[in-house]
């Protein structure tokens, strides 16, 4: 009699994962996540990503895909990756480029990894009691980088000319999307002069002077 039950249990934990695991299928630009019938694909992993993972969502051949802090899972989810977390949307979901983005702050790092400092958002897009606490407002700047590299003309600089010592990466935060980061690429050259690049768009163009005095006097 007690063999069966544990048997009878064992059957029931069996059931019971079983049902509680989500699959996914393969399709050509991605995968369809087989309990919603929503399909999704991949976002430019060069610009934009997710900044930090949540639970498991479900599994497509082995594969996990996870649940994005403060993001809908019908729109966006990650995978893990030896360079971070890549993001795919809903296909449904317009991918935002660095315009749409809106971005309202950020965080510059060297070589994508080390920290270096903040451009801290305007009071009015923080909780009231965030207000009056950080010691720049800087959603002007960001701003400014959007535009720049949607609207400025685009320059052709010769990687030969790059300094690699002005190299630094800028992950743009969004109010529009609090759980992605928009990534640009600010560097000079060999002549003095500064540059942002938005490696999706494949677009580089002259640095706002207010931007460049920020990152290098």
């Amino acid at each position: 009699m007690k063999k069966a039950i544990v048997i009878f249990l064992a059957v029931c934990c069996i059931f019971m994962t079983a049902c509680g695991k989500k699959e996914g299928t393969p399709t050509d630009d991605g995968f369809r996540d087989d309990s919603t019938g929503i399909s999704y694909t991949m976002c430019n992993f060069l610009t934009l990503s997710a900044i930090e993972k949540g639970e498991k969502y479900l599994s497509v051949n082995n594969e996990d895909f996870y649940e994005v802090e403060y993001e809908d899972p019908k729109r966006f989810l990650c995978t893990e990756d030896e360079d971070g977390l890549l993001l795919y949307r809903a296909e449904d979901v317009k991918e935002p480029d660095v315009y749409s983005f809106r971005p309202i702050s950020a965080a510059v790092f060297v070589n994508n990894q080390t920290f270096i400092t903040y451009f801290y958002a305007d009071d009015k897009y923080l909780p009231e009691d965030k207000r009056g606490l950080n010691p720049t407002q800087d959603t002007a700047l960001c701003q400014s980088m959007a535009e720049a590299l949607k609207y400025s003309q685009e320059m052709n600089v010769p990687a030969e000319s790059i300094r690699d010592e002005d190299v630094y990466y800028i992950r743009l935060f969004s109010k529009d999307y609090p759980g992605l980061y928009y990534l640009v690429v600010f560097f000079g050259d060999d002549t003095g002069r500064f540059y942002l690049r938005d490696r999706g768009m494949g677009k580089t163009v002259i640095c706002p002077d207010e931007v460049k005095e920020r990152m290098v006097g």
